[in-house]
């Protein structure tokens, strides 16, 4: 079994770009269906901390984007995982109808690939890992900035401009944190 630290640039890179399309496809398609809180790649492991209305429950995802939720094989291209991920985790298991019982802490349920050190709180992710939306203008739906806070992580901008969304989807990758 890998770990986050065996994972390679390339590895990263595809992480990334998963987890920015999938957050752009939820803004698209769910709305306010799914509400992401915290969204950040641990190399080659994407976590998203989201509430789904009406539901009052705090969801957590974890993908390790390395394996395909089809075959267990690497995944063909980045579309496909994105894709099968928002069909999995976002379609078929939205998890809106759920809500927590009388005196239920408000513990983040993880779903996907289960590790022992995702936090169980919001509180215990770092500020930096927030996803942040911007006041939307006249030309932007989204703008938002997801950012690992793990040393070795990558910072990434994710942004939509309505009119054209192929050409202004765009990427910018910061230097590695450290």
């Amino acid at each position: 079994m890998t770990t986050p630290q065996d994972a390679s640039d390339a590895e990263r890179d595809f992480a990334i770009e998963v987890l920015r399309k999938l957050l752009l496809r939820i803004d698209a398609q769910r709305g306010v269906d799914v509400q992401v809180s915290h969204a950040w790649v641990d190399d080659a492991t994407i976590h998203m901390v989201y509430t789904a209305p009406p539901s009052d429950i705090t969801w957590g995802l974890v993908r390790d984007t390395r394996v395909s939720l089809i075959d267990g094989a690497p995944w063909a291209d980045v579309d496909e995982a994105e894709l099968y991920y928002y069909l999995l985790d976002f379609e078929e298991n939205w998890p809106g109808n759920f809500s927590r019982q009388a005196g239920e802490p408000d513990d983040i349920r993880w779903v996907g690939d289960l590790r022992a050190d995702l936090p169980t709180n919001r509180s215990g992710i770092p500020a930096q890992s927030m996803v942040v939306p911007s006041e939307p203008s006249s030309s932007w739906t989204g703008d938002r900035v997801v950012r690992a806070s793990e040393p070795g992580a990558t910072r990434i901008r994710v942004s939509h401009r309505v009119g054209s969304p192929r050409d202004a989807v765009r990427l910018r990758r910061s230097r590695r944190m450290s």
